[in-house]
């Protein structure tokens, strides 16, 4: 009897180690994915701080810049390239903003401003009309500009906007 009740209370013993290094483990899985998010948000946060950063930096590419998003009509063929390659690179922080939106919601919420505003700029509408190929189709990007677009001319279009 005495070696059944040892027994048992060692399976206990075992039963309750288990179950604390289950929830610390759990624990520490958990402090790891919000350490990656963190990271991942300053990252893609700072990508794109830094490309703006360098868009207003050079007053010639700052100045293309604005023509594009305000008079892409006026631009030379060579400004329109380079003005491409603007918002591809913009169009990639985008990406990664979505990409991580996916992770944790709140990312999209912080951006979804700065988002809209360039999404309701016609130049760049047609230019992702006409590049948006570049772009996996089964990505975040695609899915979201594709819903965001109509959604955000349909608002500017509504009585009273």
């Amino acid at each position: 009897m005495v070696w059944n009740l040892l027994g048992d209370i060692a399976d206990l013993i075992a039963a309750v180690t288990v179950i604390g290094s289950l929830i610390y483990m759990a624990s520490q899985v958990k402090h790891a994915r919000q350490t990656f998010i963190s990271g991942s948000q300053q990252q893609v946060s700072l990508g794109l701080a830094n490309m703006m950063a360098d868009v207003w930096r050079d007053k010639d590419v700052c100045a293309l810049w604005v023509k594009g998003m305000t008079d892409q009509e006026s631009l030379s063929e060579a400004e329109h390239d380079r003005f491409g390659m603007l918002l591809f690179s913009y169009f990639h922080h985008f990406s990664n903003i979505l990409e991580l939106a996916e992770v944790e919601a709140c990312f999209l919420e912080g951006n979804q401003a700065m988002i809209d505003r360039t999404l309701r700029v016609p130049s760049v509408q047609g230019w992702w009309s006409r590049q948006s190929h570049t772009f996996s189709k089964a990505g975040a990007l695609h899915r979201y500009v594709n819903q965001r677009i109509p959604q955000l001319n349909a608002a500017q279009t509504a009585p009273g906007s």
